[in-house]
């Protein structure tokens, strides 16, 4: 459990940051009188580093059983599917997570998903699954 309490706003942007991935709508969401759109992300920032709200957002994470296996393994499966659309966040998100590229920042690499991946990615997809 949190060492300390969290504001009920505080809670409720872990609640919504969980939902959804996106510290600025979570803010947008449990601090309605932010309003900038700068404001929000400085505030969304501030919060998923602190420590007490970091602490908090992965208990609600493992409560979930949502552990970075899960996560990566239903990543590998979306990638390797067939819907090209879901196929397109996923590599999008799986790229986030290993830092290949910032979040909502533009890839400067194409990725073509209607190709075969080459055995070399499919190694680097099995070190982070298996």
């Amino acid at each position: 459990m949190s060492k300390k309490r969290l504001t009920l706003k505080q809670e409720r942007f872990v609640r919504k940051y969980v939902r959804n991935g996106n510290a600025t709508g979570a803010v947008k969401e449990a601090y309605p009188n932010v309003k900038s759109g700068g404001a929000r992300r400085v505030m969304g920032s501030k919060l998923v580093t602190n420590a007490n709200v970091s602490e908090r957002i992965q208990e609600v994470l493992d409560e979930a059983g949502l552990t970075p296996e899960l996560i990566i393994k239903e990543l590998k499966n979306l990638i390797t599917g067939n819907d090209i659309s879901e196929k397109n966040k996923a590599i999008r998100t799986a790229s986030e997570i290993f830092g290949l590229i910032g979040r909502g920042q533009i890839m400067a690499t194409q990725v073509n998903v209607g190709q075969q991946i080459s055995e070399e990615e499919q190694a680097i997809l099995d070190k982070y699954t298996n």
